[in-house]
């Protein structure tokens, strides 16, 4: 399959921009599938359909959903580990097609706006 098909049984969203936030850090950009809701601190898995490169670890890699549910644009940040994935990710070109499977995950915060809540996460 072409880098710029769209998978099949996926959203197909293009990649429209990356930055490096940190050192060693970096933030990508995708369209926002239409009817792609989420709650924040959900995750997806993000599968390059045809990458520069691969390893015994595969095409699909879970980020967390690092924008706002109100946003236009997906974004997941990333610390940039050097792995086949990801130094795919830095090099496909702008507009590239993705597959992005829907939000997953529980790391949510209650409903109760009154409770205090505290976050720790790691990878």
């Amino acid at each position: 399959m072409a880098a710029k098909e769209i998978p099949i049984g996926g959203y197909g969203p293009r990649l429209l921009g990356r930055v490096e936030v940190a050192e060693g850090t970096m933030a990508f950009h995708f369209e926002k599938p239409e009817q792609f809701d989420f709650k924040p601190g959900q995750s997806a898995d993000l599968t390059l359909s045809n990458p520069p490169e691969t390893d015994a670890e595969g095409n699909t890699r879970t980020f967390s959903i690092a924008s706002s549910p109100f946003e236009n644009q997906l974004m997941f940040t990333t610390h940039m580990r050097d792995t086949a994935f990801k130094r795919s990710l830095r090099k496909v070109p702008m507009g590239t097609r993705v597959k992005i499977d829907p939000p997953m995950g529980s790391f949510t915060l209650h409903k109760n706006s009154a409770k205090p809540a505290v976050f720790l996460a790691g990878g």
